[in-house]
């Protein structure tokens, strides 16, 4: 009997064993028929990156944005300036701030960022910055161009000076120039250079016009590769338009005196004959100035018409309208093609010189004296003050800047 019940203990035991052994290899089957997953955890810490901006060229900026980009956890930004001509102030350590430069020259920048632990990275950016140089006559002065308040300061007499004012197309071009920056000061940029001059000739560019005027090509002084655009006019005085202007309209006064065209046509005549080899050499001249970088634009101007194709009836040129001074039909087509054969001779001692001519013959056109349009003309009338007669006014200076950048900005720095 005890026999027995051993024996069926021995095989329960047996059976619960086997049953726990058949468990087992189940539950490690289902195990391993399940992907195995594997769990890391690190403690990793951002990396910040810093771009300082694409280096590039300015022309006649003194002030210059900089767009520099910083990702990650940045616990401080810092702009510097590794080398450059003189040293340059930035107006804040941002990102994206403004730099204003002291000197034409070439400028490296550099940007860095520093996060929390105290690591920094950095990167560098290039700014070659150019100097804009105008120069002229009193069409580039703005002689005209705005009330006398707009002339720069000590370039304004009664009866004389070079009359640079704030309206002129120059003024007006050094703010287009600044595109993708701030906003420029036509009276105290280092890169902007304000050497034109009411009355200026061929001559006055390699000898004085006068007490404390130095001749224009010393505005082109300098160290090289620092100028990167040259505008001028010049020729008008050569051939003496403004001589010109007043004998016309004199003729209103009286009717003894020959005509505008028979007076004036053969000095004008014999003027034009030897202008072109004049202002050839003016502009080879100014071509070769050593502070031209690479690449300098130099543009010449010719000069706009002032009176429509054809008139049926005397032209008043003066504030006084149909009560003064007025200009002839024929003498209005004489002056015109004066002007034609004018620009013509620029044209082909720019080709000659290698330098970029601006067409503006028709710049005014719509807005010359007694347009058929009806609109104000782009031309100052005769009146107070007498020298401004015959010149853009704003209106018409504006037309001249729209000329120069169109054949300057779609090219230019």
């Amino acid at each position: 009997m005890v026999g027995l019940v051993a024996a069926v203990v021995v095989a329960g035991c047996r059976d619960t064993g086997a049953a726990e052994v058949s468990r087992s290899r189940q539950n490690v089957a289902a195990a391993t028929s399940q992907p195995s997953v594997t769990t890391v955890t690190r403690s990793r810490q951002a990396m910040v990156t810093v771009q300082a901006g694409r280096s590039r060229t300015v022309v006649g900026l003194s002030a210059v944005a900089l767009h520099g980009r910083v990702t990650g956890p940045a616990a401080s930004t810092a702009w510097t300036m590794l080398s450059g001509p003189a040293p340059a102030r930035f107006a804040g350590d941002a990102p994206d701030t403004t730099v204003t430069l002291p000197a034409p020259g070439n400028y490296v920048f550099q940007l860095t960022a520093t996060d929390r632990s105290g690591r920094s990275r950095s990167s560098r950016t290039r700014l070659t910055a150019l100097r804009y140089v105008a120069l002229g006559d009193s069409y580039s002065s703005g002689d005209g161009a705005g009330p006398v308040a707009d002339y720069l300061p000590g370039s304004y007499r009664p009866f004389g000076g070079c009359r640079r004012s704030t309206d002129a197309y120059p003024a007006l071009v050094h703010a287009a120039l600044a595109t993708k920056d701030p906003p420029p000061s036509a009276t105290s940029d280092p890169l902007f250079t304000f050497g034109a001059c009411a009355g200026a000739r061929t001559r006055d560019f390699s000898t004085s016009q006068g007490p404390g005027t130095p001749p224009q090509d010393t505005y082109l002084d300098g160290s090289a590769d620092t100028v990167g655009l040259v505008t001028l006019t010049v020729g008008g005085n050569d051939i003496g338009f403004a001589d010109i202007a007043v004998y016309c309209a004199a003729l209103h006064v009286t009717t003894l005196l020959p005509s505008c065209r028979d007076h004036s046509a053969p000095a004008v005549g014999a003027a034009l004959n030897t202008l072109q080899p004049q202002l050839t050499a003016t502009y080879r001249a100014v071509r070769r100035a050593r502070s031209l970088a690479p690449g300098a634009r130099i543009l010449v101007l010719g000069y706009p018409r002032l009176f429509p194709d054809a008139l049926d009836a005397p032209c008043p040129v003066s504030v006084l309208g149909k009560l003064g001074v007025r200009i002839q039909p024929a003498d209005a087509a004489w002056f015109n093609q004066t002007v034609h054969d004018l620009d013509n001779t620029i044209r082909a001692a720019a080709r000659a010189a290698g330098v970029t001519y601006v067409d503006t013959e028709n710049a005014f056109a719509g807005h010359e004296f007694c347009s058929s349009t009806g609109s104000p003309p782009d031309v100052d009338l005769l009146g107070t003050p007498f020298s401004a007669a015959f010149h853009p006014n704003g209106q018409g200076q504006r037309a001249l800047a729209t000329a120069i950048t169109a054949a300057y900005l779609p090219t230019g720095r």
